[in-house]
């Protein structure tokens, strides 16, 4: 492949959901295992493994250690899921990467997240990082990140999300995303619900693995400048990890301070604009969070929302959750959005163009008002490209 839009679209015509840790893990044995050669972190849940990731990451490289974060779906550009101490990862590395090992990606088949996490694998190593935090895609126990061997892990919350795939009740979620846990590896967990609980403390009990589940947020006392009231939550996840981590590496309250302050990420109740913000809540744990940020801090205003989500997301349940608000629907040219035919069936006003709805908001926006874009990941990234370009 000669340039890196081949390579991209080589990869994109992988995109498939296929979990197991088989081709993951012949490819990298293949490579040498690259992803033994650095110490690892593992952040699996339903809503906040990104912000929680995102937390680590900034006070590790805050404390001068070289941090590598894989971390999806991407938010400005495909490269930002790869990223070392804020560099994303180069067109040139990546064309690099998949053209020598092409011919082994195609025997072994590897899919779109398979492909990711074997160049993050690569080029963590390559660069010789002192530490890799890998987010996991879906679930835990077969999703390709789990190949990594870490020195913790940590779970945020359990809820209804990937039904399909992982499972129908809040145990069985659970129990896959319980599948990072790793023997006589500590895990950290801000899990609420009992049956992930039980399920979470079961797994980690067959594994010998010491089990802290936290429940007490009230005791996080650091600034934060990520807005959203389940950042505590996700902050105080991030600093069990780091303070377990503190007793065998050095790393100063001061680092702890100034990576909570200067921690930030992408499309999670982000401000673009005064009074626009763009939240990925694509989920009910992540439109429930929401909700409760919006009557928290904005209890006062006039709030508009604009939703779109994927087709196999449990999507009128979270409509049901934002009924208070002005609310309007919307789609874009993604394979799983909604079609025209799945909004007229919600019964709720929409505009089928994104960007015209975004204008109209904009442009009718008064001093009083709030705006929330809410939805698929996948959206808000398309969002974010419009409003800031």
């Amino acid at each position: 492949m000669n340039n890196i839009n081949e390579v991209l679209d080589f990869i994109y015509s992988q995109q498939r959901i296929d979990l197991g840790l088989e081709r993951i893990e012949e490819a990298l044995k293949r490579v040498g295992n690259p992803h033994l050669q650095y110490k690892t972190i593992h952040i699996a849940g339903t809503n906040g493994k990104g912000s929680t990731t995102n937390y680590i990451y900034t006070i590790l490289k805050e404390q001068g250690y070289k941090v590598g974060a894989f971390t999806s779906p991407f938010l400005e550009a495909y490269n930002d899921r790869i990223r070392i101490n804020d560099q994303f990862i180069s067109d040139e590395e990546v064309l690099t990467i998949v053209n020598t090992h092409v011919e082994m990606i195609k025997e072994l088949n590897l899919s779109f997240f398979e492909i990711f996490t074997f160049i993050a694998a690569i080029h963590f190593a390559n660069n010789k990082v002192d530490f890799a935090i890998f987010e996991v895609g879906m679930g835990g126990r077969y999703d390709a990140t789990n190949v990594v061997k870490p020195l913790v892990c940590g779970i945020t919350n359990i809820g209804f999300d990937h039904m399909n795939t992982l499972g129908t009740t809040i145990a069985e979620i659970a129990y896959q995303k319980a599948g990072i846990i790793k023997e006589n590896v500590p895990i950290f967990t801000t899990c609420e619900k009992d049956d992930a609980v039980r399920t979470i403390e079961k797994v980690a009990a067959d594994k010998n693995a010491p089990c802290l589940v936290i429940n007490d947020f009230g005791k996080f006392d650091y600034h934060l400048s990520m807005k959203g009231t389940y950042q505590k939550k996700n902050a105080t996840l991030a600093l069990a990890i780091i303070k377990y981590l503190s007793a065998s590496h050095e790393i100063s309250e001061e680092s702890i301070k100034s990576g909570f302050m200067k921690a930030k990420w992408l499309g999670r109740f982000e401000e673009i604009q005064p009074n626009v913000f763009v939240d990925g809540a694509h989920n009910i744990e992540g439109i429930t969070g929401l909700v409760h940020t919006i009557e928290t801090d904005f209890n006062d205003k006039d709030v508009k929302i604009l939703f779109s989500a994927l087709r196999d997301k449990e999507v009128t349940d979270m409509l049901a959750l934002l009924s208070p608000f002005d609310l309007q629907l919307t789609t874009f040219d993604f394979y799983r959005a909604m079609h025209e035919t799945d909004l007229k069936a919600l019964k709720k006003p929409y505009i089928l163009d994104f960007k015209q709805a975004v204008d109209d908001l904009l442009n009718n926006k008064t001093d009083d008002q709030v705006i929330v874009i809410t939805g698929s990941l996948y959206f808000i990234t398309e969002v974010r490209n419009y409003l800031l370009n």
